[in-house]
């Protein structure tokens, strides 16, 4: 009884003060969970050009909710992709985050997804680590994760720092790189700016370009990020 107790203490918890925390627009995930309680959805949209053609994609919605603290169930709706030829729809990704102890004062985090197609083929799992520091100005994080889709194992990495430029615009830069073993790795430069918008809200604005491997040559985006 006392450990049911202390569960619904936990989960009554009140979460208000917590800043907004998003895992966008950069690719490295944050390393901690929503708050306890609260509902946030993650918007966004992309026009990226790629060997000569354009293509835009969205909404790439991420919807983040905790139960309980230090972890959230997530669910990743199907992205559609205009511009070559017919419209194509992503895959359907659930999933969960946890939040892990602090390490050489990093937080750490774990991040699970299941893929699963719309138009049929098997499901891809995907396993991610995260983690972030407060650094001299600003933040740095890392990540690593792992994919099985169609064709094999595929590995990524990012490293992005980041700073609060006033009370309400932060910028980033970062560099992410992905590939299958014993291929050449798609190198990405990405930088953006955020906005928060209240307590409970966010606007980000953000662009890339490809260095090195089959990374797209350019892409710019946009995203909204509210929570409940």
């Amino acid at each position: 009884m006392r450990r049911f107790l202390l569960v619904a203490a936990l989960v009554a918890l009140p979460s208000a003060a917590q800043p907004l925390s998003t895992d966008r627009p950069d690719f490295t995930e944050s390393p901690s969970a929503v708050s306890v309680g609260r509902l946030q959805v993650e918007l966004g949209a992309t026009a990226t050009t790629s060997g000569g053609i354009a293509t835009a994609a969205g909404p790439e919605a991420l919807v983040r909710y905790a139960p309980v603290v230090g972890a959230e169930l997530r669910l990743v709706l199907p992205d559609v992709t205009l511009g070559d030829g017919p419209a194509a729809a992503g895959a359907l990704g659930v999933g969960a985050k946890a939040e892990l102890s602090t390490v050489a004062g990093a937080s750490v985090g774990v991040i699970g997804m299941l893929g699963v197609p719309l138009a049929g083929g098997r499901v891809a799992p995907e396993a991610l680590v995260t983690a972030g520091a407060e650094v001299g100005l600003g933040s740095l994080g890392a990540q690593a994760s792992a994919a099985w889709p169609e064709g094999g194992m595929v590995l990524g990495a990012t490293l992005v720092g980041a700073r609060g430029l006033t009370d309400r615009v932060g910028a980033f830069l970062e560099l992410a790189a992905e590939g299958r073993p014993g291929d050449p790795l798609a190198l990405t430069l990405h930088h953006g700016y955020t906005l928060a918008v209240g307590d409970d809200a966010q606007a980000d604005l953000h662009a890339g370009v490809g260095l090195a491997g089959d990374a797209p040559a350019a892409f710019v985006g946009v995203g909204w990020s509210v929570r409940w």
